[in-house]
């Protein structure tokens, strides 16, 4: 599988280095403030990691999911840049905790 980028397995997530992701992240937010804040950020960052909702967010917040599910609110680079970090817990886990800090707001 191509891999868009090259995370190597020291590397740490850099929101300056990867500016898109909060570029992107402002577009869907501008998308989905107005929705329901129930399960928001999981919703949104669990579907761009792996492409998968519990039934109990979907249950939660419909609208939302099914905007994700539809490919109306998505990110291909953040999708990508999951993708490429898949042999890098940590680096996922930074990406996942950044996208959350940035989601938290618009889910009050």
């Amino acid at each position: 599988m191509y891999k868009k980028y090259l995370i190597g397995n020291a590397d740490n997530f850099d929101p300056d280095y990867f500016t898109f992701v909060a570029d992107d992240l402002d577009v869907i937010i501008n998308q989905i403030e107005h929705l329901a804040p129930d399960f928001k950020a999981e919703i949104i960052v669990t579907f761009l990691k792996n492409h998968c909702l519990q039934n109990e967010w979907i249950a939660a917040n419909p609208e939302l999911a099914q905007l994700v599910a539809s490919k109306s609110v998505h990110s291909v680079n953040i999708e990508s840049l999951f993708e490429s970090c898949q042999h890098n817990p940590a680096f996922r886990l930074q990406l996942e905790a950044y996208l959350k800090g940035k989601l938290a707001p618009v889910a009050l």
